[in-house]
């Protein structure tokens, strides 16, 4: 459909496709190529948690603003995955403090927390074992109207990778290998490798049953799915609750 579009577009109309990552596959194909041929693609690369202070200097730099140290990791947090919100922020920091060295008080009395997060951030988090933002993600996804089988459909499918790297590895598979079958990329890799070899297998099966739990508790099992989903992302991270479920 894209290609027979991409033959005759429409002349008063600009066709705007807005996709996630590409895998090679994807860039190969004959409907990428047409795309690439007849119009214009840009490919943007997401400002990673770690990159966000810099980022947010270098910003405030080009508009004559200097951030210190705390003010800069406050903002981090409440804009933390939303570059428009952060630029926005700024520019209103520069029309209140014109060429100022701003504090954290400051930023305090004039950003919202306009942090955006998704569940893979959430996993990413635990991965890392930032269990602080971890706790922040759950709160912010579950305010927002996340669908708690969306999040356990993530949840449950990282720890089952986990589990399979684990096996793999017991096996005397590569790592590379296993990354190729389970189709893991870039700095996941890393991450996943990290991850695998600090938790027990045991911990893992006890977070599989608990995401069981939460399956149960969606389709109307006392207790409380977000909490349940808490406590394994926490388990994940290297926290360890010492409750069997949280209800």
């Amino acid at each position: 459909m894209l290609r027979e579009y991409l033959a005759n577009p429409a002349p008063d109309n600009v066709l705007l496709i807005i996709a996630d990552k590409l895998d090679g596959a994807a860039q190969k194909s004959a409907w990428f190529k047409a795309i690439d041929k007849t119009g214009m693609i840009v490919q943007i690369w997401p400002v990673e948690a770690q990159q966000l202070p810099g980022w947010l200097n270098n910003r405030a730099k080009q508009i004559g603003l200097t951030l210190d140290r705390d003010a800069v990791q406050l903002l981090c947090e409440r804009v933390e995955g939303n570059l428009l919100a952060a630029k926005q922020e700024l520019d209103k920091l520069n029309l209140l403090y014109p060429g100022q060295t701003l504090d954290a008080d400051q930023v305090i009395d004039s950003v919202s927390d306009s942090s955006r997060y998704d569940i893979y951030g959430l996993v990413d988090a635990a991965l890392q074992q930032q269990t602080a933002r971890c706790n922040k993600i759950i709160q912010v996804l579950r305010q927002e109207g996340t669908e708690a089988p969306v999040a356990l459909w993530a949840i449950s499918r990282e720890v089952r990778t986990l589990l399979t790297i684990q096996q793999g590895l017991a096996q005397g598979q590569q790592y590379e290998a296993i990354c190729q079958k389970e189709r893991i990329w870039g700095k996941r890799k890393g991450l996943l490798q990290a991850a695998a070899r600090r938790t027990a297998p045991q911990a893992l099966q006890q977070m599989l049953s608990q995401c069981m739990t939460v399956d149960q508790q969606i389709k109307g099992a006392p207790g409380d799915a977000w909490l349940t989903l808490n406590s394994i992302m926490l388990r994940l991270s290297g926290i360890e609750l010492g409750l069997a479920e949280i209800h």
